[in-house]
């Protein structure tokens, strides 16, 4: 109202004014101070007050001047024209006027914007927390057209986890956050439940990744307001921080696993280099005493004897920590065409003590191709296959061995019949220190299956296990194998 009076008060000053030099003034020279005053009333106030000032200009120049004076009646058809181009005139002047006085706003309210996205972003950069990210998307949402927001964070395949805001997290359905989660662009969600207003559901992604989801409540006043393009911009920014915030996360958790990783291959490096040089000792005291005239007592001959062997199992033991140790910090392979037939047969030489009480059959043809490996660490690696099959397989029952050498691989199998796979994940069995059986099963340090993979992963391959049937279990060790290059005759003399 303040502006249509201030027309009404320019016409009415100007007229008096017209009134006080009309005898000194032409009647045409009287139309300009009208067509200046709807000017500034245009720039001032814009194109309502702007369009009475015209008409109230044409009518009160008419009445004030116009012969005959102080009626609307018009004797001379050139007032018609001036009143006709006045009106125009006034009128198109208070539309650009307008125009240019709405341009300037909308300048001045992106030019607000702007300043205010470059604050947040700067705000953003320095953010260590989901809950800031979502504290500075309110703030600007709320001081730049009063809309009330709510920020999700969700990394691929995670459920959306509330981050902060002051519209309420109730009010926005679970479909809503689910579509953001799986939709490219953004949408508008109608009729929330306990809103009067309906919902601007943005979702926040990075490289094709979603990363959150931003939702902004879509007032009458917002409506008429870029709304969505300011949500639009923060929904980049808030993105781009929560993808931060999550390589950050994971940067921090991989620093400390490997640091956990470095301290524990340290502290078994260390422990076990320290206990074998006592078991050494023990061993050799344990084997001087058995042959000397103190143990001729049979009850002193057997706990010399179980010394012994728990000395050598312990020894055994540290020995597994060693290998372990050292095949996870990295070790340089001693590669050598091998026979797998040799590599098998080392392994068994080794544990012929512990096989004599089992069938032992053996299914490994010396037609195989050979295969480019460490044939110590191969060795290994079949030697810890068949101890864990002897342990877990009763006496007198076959533990089977099966090579096949398909395209690009050879494949051993050790199968045997012991009591099958524990129940849950049969990958764990290749963790370190992991058992079948917890309680009253064989006795084992739980590193052999772990120093299994270690090699079979060194040597480019895997290794995996099933269910054997009917019972019992097969570990599979895959090896790639290229073709062995071609060897030159020597030339005969």
């Amino acid at each position: 109202m303040r502006g249509y009076a201030a027309a009404l008060a320019i016409v009415a000053l100007v007229s008096a004014g017209g009134v006080l030099v009309l005898p000194d003034l032409a009647l045409t020279n009287l139309a300009m101070p009208y067509l200046l005053g709807v000017v500034g009333i245009a720039v001032r106030y814009g194109r309502g007050p702007a369009v009475l000032c015209a008409v109230g200009s044409v009518v009160a120049f008419d009445l004030l001047f116009v012969p005959p004076r102080f009626s609307l009646a018009v004797h001379d058809f050139e007032y018609l024209v001036t009143f006709a181009v006045m009106l125009l005139v006034g009128l198109v002047s208070a539309e650009l006027t307008a125009r240019l006085r709405a341009e300037a706003a909308r300048a001045a309210a992106r030019e607000q914007e702007t300043a205010a996205l470059y604050a947040a972003a700067e705000r953003f950069a320095g953010c260590y927390a989901a809950e800031q990210a979502a504290e500075i998307v309110q703030d600007v949402l709320r001081q730049q057209g009063g809309v009330r927001s709510q920020l999700w964070q969700s990394n691929a395949g995670e459920a959306p986890a509330e981050c902060g805001g002051d519209l309420p997290a109730a009010c926005v359905p679970t479909r809503a956050l689910s579509l953001a989660l799986e939709a490219e662009a953004a949408f508008d969600w109608a009729d929330p439940p306990a809103l009067e207003h309906d919902l601007h559901v943005q979702p926040l992604r990075v490289a094709g990744r979603p990363r959150g989801v931003l939702v902004a409540e879509l007032s009458p006043a917002a409506r008429e307001m870029r709304t969505r393009e300011l949500v639009a911009a923060l929904g980049a920014l808030a993105a781009t921080a929560l993808e931060r915030l999550h390589y950050v996360e994971v940067a921090q958790r991989t620093d400390i696993e490997m640091a956990r990783e470095r301290l524990r291959n340290t502290i078994l490096a260390a422990l076990s280099h320290d206990i074998r040089t006592p078991l050494t000792v023990l061993v050799g005291l344990s084997d001087a005493l058995a042959a000397s005239p103190l143990a001729s007592a049979p009850a002193t001959a057997q706990t010399l004897a179980s010394l012994r062997e728990q000395a050598l199992a312990l020894g055994a033991f540290a020995n597994d920590l060693i290998d372990m140790a050292r095949l996870q910090s990295g070790v340089a392979l001693r590669r050598e065409w091998e026979s797998m037939q040799e590599i098998v047969g080392a392994a068994v030489a080794t544990l012929e003590p512990q096989l004599a009480h089992h069938r032992l059959r053996i299914d490994v043809s010396a037609e195989l191709p050979l295969v480019e490996c460490d044939a110590v660490l191969a060795a290994r690696l079949v030697a810890n296959l068949l101890d864990n099959a002897q342990r877990y397989t009763p006496p007198g029952c076959e533990i089977r061995i099966h090579a096949i050498a398909p395209p690009g691989e050879m494949r051993l199998l050790v199968a045997d019949d012991g009591p099958g796979l524990p129940a849950g994940d049969a990958d764990a069995l290749f963790q370190p220190f992991a058992r079948g059986q917890l309680e009253g099963g064989p006795s084992g340090s739980g590193l052999g299956l772990s120093i299994c993979r270690a090699v079979a992963e060194l040597h480019g391959g895997r290794i995996d296990v099933r269910a054997n049937t009917p019972h019992g279990c097969i570990f599979e060790w895959v090896l790639p194998r290229r073709d062995m290059p071609a060897i030159e005759e020597e030339p005969t003399a």
